[in-house]
């Protein structure tokens, strides 16, 4: 029997991590899945919403972010789920026929990261023969004196055996704070980068380190707490395009709220005649639909294909849940006692985009009703209370060995 795969919510992090909430709110959790981990009863996995989500905005929020990747490290380890790119260009790949079943989805040696980022070459950033070459050249005002020193270091091009010995030697050692600043990466693997530019490294070598430190979620929370500002953008990755959306929100709610006011007044019923389920059943086929066949064009570079929604809901379930979970929590916000969305509320539906490839998938009160609607019988149960958790699991795993 395999383990059960287990995707905790970001606040469960935040809640294990601390000490005292930990001991109010899920007394025994914590404990309990460390515990199965170590038994390979279960598995536990995270994304990279997850590693975004706990980033610190500030350095006065380093000490807890710091703690939730560590326990994060110590339930998930490696085990990963790879990014939403990554994940929904394979499902559109399996909707366009491409494959003959769903994308495998998982990593076990942490590749949360988008695609492309493990092409990123860093080596421009310490290309020691260039910034040599570029010393002489501005600070040696003299033509001869530059050709004299170019002969005394260089010999076809190429940094002569002394001069490599030395540059060598100083890529050991030398303060690598400018590179860290460009780069996650920690300082032994940024030094392998430093060695690979004078050529004491392989490219492979070089590569393997960078992605390493990636790989490493402590690290990256270590990192983001040295480099918070230059990181504001990636750090609200998840939460800026919610903030953009919640606007829109807040104005169907209050024309919403207008109209059930009209119709108080006037004995109408304009609000479930404009908002009805059938009504926003249809808005959602069709949004699903379009924002489908526009990431067709971006993600997997097809023109002229027109997916159903039958066929995104049946080969793209990732896709399907996080999407329509999202757009049936919005019409929450158009109800007679509406619940004012939240900047969170979108990277909760980027979550949910990973629950069908899950055992266990944790998710708040407020949309772990959605995410279970939209599975439509996927076997993935959804736990709304961390404080439930812990038996929820054990019910499964009892199920999976009495089957054996």
């Amino acid at each position: 029997m395999r383990p059960l795969r287990v995707y905790l919510d970001s606040s469960d992090y935040s809640t294990l991590s601390d000490l005292k909430r930990r001991t109010e709110t899920a007394p025994g959790v914590l404990e309990q899945l460390r515990r199965w981990v170590a038994e390979e009863k279960i598995a536990c996995y995270f994304s990279g919403i997850h590693i975004t989500e706990m980033a610190p905005l500030t350095r006065v929020h380093s000490a807890a972010a710091k703690r939730r990747a560590d326990v994060l490290v110590g339930l998930c380890g490696r085990n990963s789920l790879i990014s939403l790119d990554r994940l929904i260009a394979r499902e559109l790949h399996n909707a366009l026929g491409d494959g003959d079943s769903l994308p495998c989805v998982y990593s076990h040696t942490g590749d949360w990261y988008p695609e492309g980022v493990g092409d990123m070459s860093p080596v421009g950033l310490i290309a020691v023969e260039s910034d040599i070459r570029k010393e002489i050249r501005d600070n040696v005002a003299n033509r001869k004196a530059r050709r004299q020193l170019k002969r005394n270091l260089f010999r076809k091009g190429k940094l002569r055996a002394d001069a490599h010995a030395t540059v060598v030697s100083r890529a050991r050692t030398v303060d690598v704070d400018a590179v860290l600043r460009e780069l996650p990466m920690r300082p032994q693997d940024a030094r392998t980068l430093l060695r690979y530019a004078v050529g004491n490294a392989t490219a492979r070598e070089a590569s393997d380190a960078f992605l390493e430190s990636l790989r490493d979620p402590s690290w990256m929370m270590l990192w983001f707490v040295r480099h918070h500002e230059e990181l504001t953008p990636f750090i609200k990755w998840v939460r800026g395009p919610s903030s953009k959306f919640l606007p829109a929100l807040h104005q169907m709610a209050e024309v919403a709220a207008s109209l059930r006011m009209s119709d108080a007044q006037e004995g109408t019923n304009l609000v479930d005649e404009c908002l009805s389920a059938k009504m926003w059943k249809e808005h959602q086929d069709n949004l699903l639909q379009r924002i489908a066949n526009e990431m067709v064009r971006d993600l997997v570079q097809r023109d002229g294909v027109a997916l159903s929604p039958e066929a995104i809901d049946d080969r793209c379930p990732g896709l399907s849940v996080g999407f329509r979970s999202h757009h049936s929590a919005c019409w929450t916000v158009t109800s007679g006692s509406p619940r004012k969305p939240k900047e969170s509320d979108l990277a909760d539906a980027l979550h949910a985009v990973y629950a069908p490839y899950v055992d266990i998938f944790r998710a708040d009160k407020f949309m772990a009703p959605f995410i279970e609607r939209h599975l439509c019988g996927l076997p993935t149960r959804v736990v709304s209370k961390l404080s439930s958790l812990v038996s929820v699991i054990q019910q499964s795993i009892d199920v999976a060995e009495d089957h054996l």
